[in-house]
């Protein structure tokens, strides 16, 4: 093991053959600023025991870190990792150690997802200071990273919906690839994605931003549904979720859809009562004034509110509360007009259901906004 005692000033330094520091321990500070690799630089079991310094520096090839222990804090600000990365992962921290804050901040990083992926598994920080993600990319690399404390995200970090849906896309959609004998495929990126945001979700937690928290789960479960173990049940179910009310982060989408439910169904109803009628058994029937039918407007507007409000209330057929309306609906007019109304009665019962479970997701939505405030 090589011991350097004094501060280690190798700024502007250009390594332009294998670099490699396995085993060292740098005592004092050490200065990594501005600094080129143009082949492999390897740090394996290095330990640092002062502030490191990587701002700057341009990694032109792979760049290991495997094993090692940085005792106070490290900075990657501005660090361009610029090598083309054919067979090997490019960017390693495995098992790394992070005694105080880690200042990951890069300005370039592998176009692809799969040089990032893992980059950080079994590696263990006290506070993760700063992440620069545009494209949330870089988070794959955080996957299996325990964080001790928290993390802050930097004013790059863009919560753009399209941009996350985009993201996802592309990473269900990279080819198979082979890194160290080991197979990565499409699965493969995609849970490494999911993972990485299941890490940053349990570190908003732990610092109380349950705003980020939320939308690390969110991103979590937009990407495990492109998974091919993901049942079609449950992809169906998280894509529902996503529209009724953006995972319960949405107030107005499920009130929304429950007004447009509510009058599409009393359209539906008002048009038919025509065919329940004694007297109107065809719509708009020449024999059908149009006052008569405007006087049905409010009783299919009040049938539907039932409907919304008032669970199973065609079901229940209770004679002795049902309006003329309510009458036609619910008992119909001849086994032609009983047969139709056996169906508006289930579409009455199949809107109740709608009903609570949008009148649910809108509690959830304000429970959660009531939290946040």
């Amino acid at each position: 093991m090589s011991l350097w005692s004094g501060p280690s000033q190798l700024t502007g330094t250009e390594f332009r053959g294998h670099v490699g520091f396995n085993g060292a321990k740098l005592i004092n500070h050490t200065y990594f600023q501005s600094t080129k690799f143009l082949e492999d630089a390897i740090f394996h079991t290095t330990e640092f025991s002062d502030t490191t310094l990587f701002n700057h520096s341009e990694f032109h090839s792979n760049v290991w870190f495997d094993h090692a222990t940085f005792r106070s804090s490290a900075f990657f600000n501005d660090t361009e990792f610029l090598g083309e990365f054919s067979q090997r992962h490019s960017l390693r921290f495995f098992s790394a150690n992070f005694l105080e804050d880690l200042f990951f901040n890069p300005s370039c990083l592998p176009d692809d997802l799969r040089f990032a992926s893992g980059s950080f598994r079994g590696s263990r920080v006290a506070r993760l200071a700063y992440v620069q993600s545009p494209d949330f990319t870089s988070f794959a690399a955080f996957n299996g990273m325990e964080i001790e404390r928290k993390i802050e995200l930097s004013d790059e970090v863009l919560f753009d919906d399209d941009l996350l849906h985009s993201v996802i896309k592309r990473t269900a959609e990279l080819p198979p690839y082979e890194i160290s004998s080991t197979q990565f495929d499409a699965n493969r990126w995609v849970r490494e994605l999911a993972g990485g945001a299941r890490v940053f979700e349990g570190s908003m937690k732990n610092a109380g931003n349950k705003e980020a928290a939320f939308w690390f789960r969110r991103m979590e479960l937009l990407t495990l549904r492109h998974h091919s173990s993901t049942s079609r049940s449950i992809q169906f179910f998280t894509d529902a979720y996503e529209t009724c009310s953006a995972f319960g982060s949405s107030i107005s989408r499920p009130i929304c859809l429950l007004a447009a439910a509510s009058l599409i169904c009393a359209v539906i109803y008002w048009t038919q009562s025509f065919h329940l009628g004694p007297d109107c058994r065809q719509p708009f029937a020449k024999t059908c004034a149009w006052d008569q039918a405007a006087e049905q407007i409010v009783p299919a507007l009040t049938f539907s509110a039932n409907s919304t409000f008032r669970p199973a209330y065609a079901i229940s057929r209770e004679e002795r509360i049902a309006s003329p309306f309510d009458q036609k609906i619910l008992f119909g007019n001849g086994w032609k007009g009983g047969l139709r109304a056996v169906l508006l009665v289930t579409l009455s019962t199949l809107q109740s259901l709608f009903s609570l479970v949008m009148l649910f997701l809108t509690g959830l939505a304000a429970r959660r906004y009531y939290q946040l405030s």
